[in-house]
């Protein structure tokens, strides 16, 4: 239960698995491993499905997670999957939230138009 995450160094992508209930602990502890995985490097995009997870979180610590990130080096692309109804609005409101900080977040409900989105990214170095 929790996060789960997956780098595909040859397409450039992080495959992330939400699962049970997510609260900004859980958040925080997934961004320190995947950053600390070897094959992590700037440039990589992600695909975040956030499946049947249960956000946890609330406004302020969705604010808190933003500013925690910025100490931590940027994922590129972030692609969010969200088919269920809170889900979706924490995510969007993530979104919103990150503004500058994460110009390249954007959630879908469909997870092909999510990767097909993801994969028409482009940035230096990739």
């Amino acid at each position: 239960m929790g996060i789960a995450s997956k780098i595909d160094p040859q397409d450039g992508i992080i495959y992330s698995q939400y699962d049970g209930e997510i609260t900004l602990r859980t958040l925080q502890e997934a961004s320190r491993r995947l950053r600390a995985d070897p094959l992590f490097r700037a440039g990589l995009k992600e695909l975040v499905d956030v499946g049947d997870a249960v956000p946890r979180v609330s406004a302020d610590d969705m604010f808190q997670y933003a500013l925690w990130l910025q100490g931590y080096p940027p994922i590129d692309f972030i692609a969010v999957v969200a088919k269920h109804d809170v889900a979706f609005g924490v995510a969007r409101m993530f979104e919103q939230m990150s503004g500058d900080a994460r110009p390249g977040m954007r959630v879908f409900r469909d997870e092909r138009e999510a990767k097909a989105w993801l994969l028409a990214q482009h940035t230096a170095g990739t």
